[in-house]
């Protein structure tokens, strides 16, 4: 799984971009994005959903209410 955390577009200091493996790490605040296509109505989504961390399993679940 690749995570990354993202900033604001005017900090960026490049419009360019290599695609690199982070650290497996979920921090607090870190969210999935997750987008969805439905061809039928041409349209699509994209939500954003907090990684939930269960530290007595050590698992890692998607909070099922999008932000």
């Amino acid at each position: 799984m690749l995570f990354f955390t993202a900033g604001p577009a005017d900090l960026s200091s490049s419009s360019a971009g290599i695609n690199t493996q982070q650290s497996g790490q979920v921090k607090t605040g870190t969210q999935v994005y997750l987008a969805c296509y439905h061809p039928n109505n041409r349209y699509g989504e994209m939500t954003s959903q907090d990684l939930i961390y269960n530290a007595s399993t050590k698992s890692v679940s998607i909070s099922p209410t999008a932000n």
